[in-house]
This record gives C-alpha cells, structure tokens and sequence, in this order.
C-alpha cells in the first residue's frame, strides 16, 4: 500500500490526471482502505496525495510563487548573514536557485514559468553578456509587491492564448478526434475501452473541495469513540487512519486549499450523528462542524500512553 500511494503521488503530478483520479473515486477507495492497510507515515502520503487531487493551476501557481520568494531569501540570508536587514532585494546565483527549485518544476512546467514571471528577475552579471557560461552566474533577484502585481496583469491575458496553441500544436489531438469518428463508422462491432467509459466516473458532492472535505469529516464523525476517549494509536487495532490523522490532513489542506475551510463550514452531519453541548443543562448548539469540535472532540480526555503501560504493569 506505501509503495501504491508513492506512484500514485508522482502519477497525478499534473491537474489532469489528477481531476480524473478524483472523478474516479481516488479519493473515496483511499479513505475506504481496511485496517490492514496501515503502515506508518499512512497520514502523511495520504496528505500529499489528497493535497495533489485538489490543486488546481492557481492553487499551484500560488504554491510556486511562494516556495519560490522563500528559496531566495533562504539563499541569500545563507550567504549573507549579515545583510539580512540591510537595503536591496534579497537575490541569489542562478544556479543555486534551480537547484533548489527543481522539485516544484517538474509539477508543472508551464505553470513554473508564469510563477517565476511575476516573482523574480534574472540579472545577467555584467551588461551585454549572453554566453551559457556568463548565465550560470547570473542573479536572481526578488521582485517589488507592485511590479509582481504588474506582472501578473501583463501575463494573464496571453495564458489562455499560449494554452490554446500548444493544445493546437499537439499531433495527437487529430488522432483523438479521427479515433472518436471510428465507433461510429463501426457501428457495434467492436465496445468502448472499460477506462475511458463515462460510467466509471462518479458523481462529486459538490466541489472537488467539498467532495474531499466531506470524506474526511464523515469519518470523523463516524469514529467517535465510545469511551469517551481519543486516542492517535491504539495497541489492539489500528485504523488505517485515526480520528487524530483526519484532524491533521484536514488541517494541512485548509492551510493549502483555501476552498477546503469554506466547504468545513458548510459540512452538515447526519441525523446519528446528533451531539448535545458540552455543558450540562444548556441548549443544544448548532449542529455542525465547529459545534462538533468545540462540544464533542475537545472536551473529551485524552488516552495517556503512560497510563495504559501502568494498567499492564498493574495487572500482571
């Protein structure tokens, strides 16, 4: 299962795949995996993977534009810690830069080249110079907020466009379409390939965002302990992923996915799953996912490790 949920990270590396295994309840088989699936550091490929099915090009561009502010001034305070807070844009050596970029290019080339359009300039190291050998010194120099908002306005118009070519430019999009006109000068004789049959997508519960969110909050709901007690591990069965392990993905992807704190906010649970207030005598509060954070999960104690070694040290 590690080794699956590797590959499949790397696999929907681009928003295409990535959409198509969400339509095709990607995100749904990983939440259903049985307890004998767990292994650990489950909750953090789950993560990653869970975070790569719902960015979209601007949640990715965004992503980039940041990672890519942040290997600079990492660089240039690395090289000039004394200069941290003096005057100039922080700046670093073009190869030092792409070196630590490299990762987040492969994601998505094309959306790399407009987050490093409207985040840095490169400055060659004397004027006139264009040698490959004279580039390799070359700096890369932080951008100005206004001229990164200037950028941004200069570039959106020519996405599209540049989109729209390269898609154009493509040789197998003839083939796509002369293959799609092939069924139907056939007639019956030869059926569909089972992947590519709308009937194996599923329907989403709203936004990819809301879709992903709702998963993860109605195993939330679903594992509320009966004890009284939350517990992250448990030395008798261990969940392919605790209540604890939702918490953590669902707060990693409200920090990368903004569309995922809206869709908490509108999650409603079930009848079942009706909670009272925390405080004896009170009204009931609102059902729904704040009210069952606050009045159910935090006022619940605790199981103590240290505890449970004691009760067996006791027994024996």
């Amino acid at each position: 299962v590690n080794a699956i949920l590797a590959l499949l990270i790397r696999v929907v590396h681009t928003q295409k795949t990535a959409t198509l295994c969400l339509q095709m309840g990607g995100a749904d088989l990983i939440v259903a995996l049985p307890d004998r699936c767990h292994f650990p550091g489950s909750s953090s490929l789950v993560t990653l993977l869970l975070r790569r099915l719902l960015e979209d090009e601007a949640t990715l561009q965004a992503m980039m534009e940041t990672e890519i502010r942040s290997q600079v001034t990492k660089i240039w305070r690395k090289n000039n810690p004394r200069s941290v807070n003096g005057p100039g844009q922080p700046k670093a050596t073009l190869k030092s830069f792409m070196k630590a970029v490299a990762p987040i290019i492969c994601r998505d080339p094309m959306v790399f080249v407009r987050a490093i359009t409207t985040s840095v300039k490169i400055e060659p190291p004397s004027p006139g110079s264009t040698s490959l050998l004279s580039s390799r010194d070359s700096q890369v120099v932080l951008l100005p907020l206004e001229q990164r908002i200037k950028n941004s306005k200069l570039l959106s118009p020519h996405v599209n466009v540049a989109v729209d070519t390269l898609e154009s430019a493509t040789p197998n999009a003839s083939r796509k379409s002369a293959s799609q006109e092939e069924p139907s000068k056939r007639g019956r004789g030869r059926s569909k390939s089972p992947h590519r049959s709308k009937n194996k997508l599923i329907q989403l519960n709203g936004s990819p965002a809301s879709h992903v969110s709702s998963l993860l909050l109605r195993e939330v709901f679903r594992m509320q302990p009966e004890n009284d007690k939350i517990s992250s591990t448990s030395a008798e069965k261990q969940p392919f992923l605790s209540t604890v392990d939702y918490l953590d993905i669902l707060s990693d992807l409200v920090l990368a996915i903004p569309a995922c704190g809206a869709a908490i906010h509108r999650y409603k649970p079930s009848k079942n799953d009706y909670f009272h207030h925390a405080l004896s005598g009170c009204a009931d509060p609102a059902q729904n996912t704040v009210s069952f954070l606050l009045h159910k999960l935090i006022p619940q104690p605790r199981a103590d490790p240290k505890q449970h070694i004691n009760d067996d040290e006791t027994s024996k």
